[in-house]
């Protein structure tokens, strides 16, 4: 036993009282010693399942009184467990395509900060798809997307109608959540109001697929093809049945945007199956037993380092300190 650790035993166990007597003391240090009384360290590791991980993701709701932006502190809050590679994805096209590609499992991705945080946004959005109805879900799939961007943010861009777009990098968009087998509609007045101002609509059009997962796409509207649009339902209002001009004044019906006037701006499709959280579950499994490990080697090596005067037991456990610290960074 080495005189630095005999003094530190001296120093924790000899009270002021003298309860202990050296000759005692030194008795129950040697017995503790002894070589074969040195145990190895073993933990038992549970085991992750699909319900387990849910239990400690944080919970988002973005309802829709929510309106303006989840500029407050629930947006915020959200982006705080986005991991970096997310962060890192500059437009929406990247940010699909990234997480299009961990739920196909087109890249290897093991990290656990990285599979958490995608999986609290898959537990968002299957939520949204599964729980909303067609009104309450575009808002919140608004919400969601808006809030993937540091400036994101959702815009009321009409008082009266209380339309609501989102913001990225300056642009306007409008979002769309339809069923796959449907058009998207939208109000002409809404659409004529707009193009006071502006000369193209941006739309961003989520098709849902059952409750399996979403198909992304961006389309463009340009004034001047709606106005040749428009003329063209002018007439056949006006020939079929006898209706006047449609104007910005006038309460009108909706323009319908089809899937062959959007379907080549295809971005991404997001899978939320449960073949994908069971998959990553399985990864999270050895993860957390990968560092539980750890953890029971790091004891071992300092029982040895210490107990056993073992200098090879000093660097095994520095090993296993940084692998833990790295695994535990999140």
């Amino acid at each position: 036993m080495s005189k630095e650790f005999e003094k530190k035993i001296e120093e924790l166990f000899l009270h002021k009282e003298k309860i202990l007597s050296n000759e005692s003391l030194e008795s129950i240090i040697h017995n503790f010693l002894k070589e074969e009384t040195v145990k190895e360290t073993k933990i038992d590791v549970p085991q992750v399942s699909y319900s387990d991980i849910f239990k400690i993701l944080p919970k988002f709701e973005f309802r829709e009184a929510q309106v303006g932006g989840l500029n407050t502190k629930v947006k915020e809050q959200f982006r705080d467990f986005f991991s970096e590679t997310l962060k890192n994805q500059t437009t929406l096209e990247a940010k699909v395509k990234y997480l299009e590609s961990f739920t196909t499992f087109q890249e290897t991705i093991t990290a656990t900060d990285e599979i958490l945080s995608n999986l609290m946004i898959l537990k968002v959005l299957e939520n949204i798809i599964r729980q909303s109805s067609p009104g309450a879900g575009g808002f919140q799939m608004e919400a969601l997307l808006a809030s993937l961007f540091a400036t994101g943010k959702q815009i009321r861009t009409n008082v009266q109608t209380k339309a609501v777009d989102i913001d990225i990098h300056g642009i306007t968009h409008q979002v769309k959540l339809v069923d796959k087998t449907r058009s998207v509609r939208m109000s002409i007045r809404t659409i004529l109001n707009y193009f006071k101002t502006n000369n193209e609509l941006n739309f961003i059009i989520i098709e849902k697929e059952n409750v399996e997962g979403i198909y992304i796409f961006k389309y463009v509207l340009e004034k001047a093809d709606f106005d040749k649009k428009l003329k063209l339902m002018n007439k056949k209002l006006s020939s079929s049945l006898n209706k006047k001009i449609l104007t910005a004044e006038d309460e009108i019906e909706n323009y319908t945007i089809k899937k062959e006037d959007y379907k080549n701006g295809f971005i991404g499709a997001i899978s939320i199956q449960k073949q994908v959280f069971d998959m990553y579950s399985e990864v999270l499994e050895k993860n957390v037993k990968s560092i539980l490990v750890s953890t029971a080697d790091l004891i071992n090596n300092i029982n040895r380092f210490y107990i056993k005067n073992d200098v090879n037991a000093a660097d095994a456990g520095r090993t296993n300190a940084i692998f833990i610290s790295k695994n535990l960074k999140k």
